[in-house]
């Protein structure tokens, strides 16, 4: 062992959202029926808001072994908020026209590791380096201090928006469960032990009891609960070689999905059209339903959250490749440095653990496009 230093750290922090205030904001404008000048209120009060209050303590190691061939760092982490802001229902015939306020209303806890490992593995005229980060995070919602149920609208969305549920992730992300299509090509869902398609009782079971409900089913969290990255190095002579590899995974995302009712407003499709129900039988093969005019929006809105449209996000991505040459020279005693170099950046996923080859970080967007590069520095 060269080296090793222990590390123990707990930090307490606020954190204050300037867009909310113990007092009322109004704007001011004209009354339409009067021209009389008026104020509106723009911002409820709320007497009793606090800060967010976010402890942490962390439990470190730096270490150095093998004369620093193999050094780094290990980090355990533990979080605590209270005192969150999040959505609560408010009595707008008393004041305001918003049926909901923001307030003080949650509390959370996460934990993780945070690892660092540089390493040398080979020496000589062929070096070879390596870089490994690598970081596992939890968090769940312990308390929610409010009987809002509007947050099964961000529950079943694509986990996106933080959505306290008391014992899940912050980003929970749940569906509704899958029971195939019917000889009709119709979607069905899980109603009282059975296969249903009627979509108005399945969405109010699901409203009356987000959790413990047949209706739904919880995934998994949203965002990536482990993630990694890989730099390796390869030095010869004056040539210089690094590759970067980056990892995330441990979460799920939505799948996009062809809608109808936007087929036919729009024109826009997704490649599950081409598998579409399209006859008797076809629900043995396929889970996207048929397309049928006039558009049933509660079908098309019952099959894009469904569970089969869940897919696992985990994969491995390629950042970028860098390739470089270096040499010095003497010029009228001078030293020159010139360097060579070419980049290749953005080159995409080499892995994914869905079937469908569908990239997770750009399910509903281009990807950026690949980046290539050439370049000269020179120091004199």
């Amino acid at each position: 062992i060269d080296a090793l230093k222990l590390r123990v750290t707990y930090g307490y922090s606020g954190n204050v959202d300037l867009r909310k205030t113990p007092e009322p904001i109004a704007g001011s404008g004209t009354d339409r029926y009067t021209l009389f000048p008026m104020l509106g209120i723009s911002n409820l009060n709320d007497p009793s808001l606090r800060w967010e209050k976010v402890g942490m303590l962390n439990f470190g190691a730096d270490f150095s072994i093998i004369k620093g061939r193999l050094s780094g760092s290990v980090d355990h982490y533990r979080k605590y908020g209270k005192d969150l802001y999040g959505q609560t229902a408010y009595d707008y015939t008393t004041w305001g026209n918003s049926g909901t306020i923001v307030k003080n209303v949650a509390e959370m806890q996460g934990q993780g590791w945070d690892i660092k490992l540089n390493s040398i593995n080979t020496v000589g005229s062929l070096r070879w380096s390596s870089n490994l980060l690598l970081g596992i995070n939890r968090n769940k919602t312990t308390a929610y201090y409010s009987n809002l149920n509007e947050g099964l609208v961000y529950f079943l969305a694509d986990g996106n928006r933080i959505n306290p549920v008391v014992g899940l992730p912050l980003n929970a992300l749940a569906a509704y469960t899958w029971m195939g299509l019917n000889n009709q090509g119709m979607p069905q869902g899980l109603l009282d032990g059975r296969a249903s398609s009627d979509y108005t009782a399945i969405f109010r079971s699901a409203s009356m009891n987000p959790m413990g409900n047949e209706t739904i089913t919880y995934i998994g969290p949203a965002k990536p609960t482990h993630f990694g990255n890989l730099i390796n190095t390869f030095s010869f002579r004056d040539f210089d070689l690094s590759v970067n590899l980056s990892y995330k995974g441990g979460y799920y995302f939505n799948k996009p999905t062809t809608s109808y009712y936007t087929l036919f407003q729009s024109g826009i499709a997704y490649p599950d059209f081409e598998q579409r129900w399209q006859k008797p039988g076809d629900e043995q093969i396929t889970d996207v339903p048929a397309m049928n005019y006039p558009v049933s929006t509660d079908a098309d809105a019952f099959y894009a959250r469904a569970s089969i449209n869940v897919l696992k996000g985990d994969h491995l991505r390629l950042e970028y490749i860098n390739l470089s040459w270096k040499k010095s020279y003497k010029v009228m005693a001078k030293e020159v440095n010139l360097r060579l170099f070419t980049n290749a950046s953005n080159l995409g996923m080499i892995w994914c653990a869905n079937k469908e080859k569908i990239d997770p970080e750009f399910a509903y967007r281009l990807r950026p496009s690949k980046q290539f590069s050439l370049g000269i520095q020179l120091e004199y």
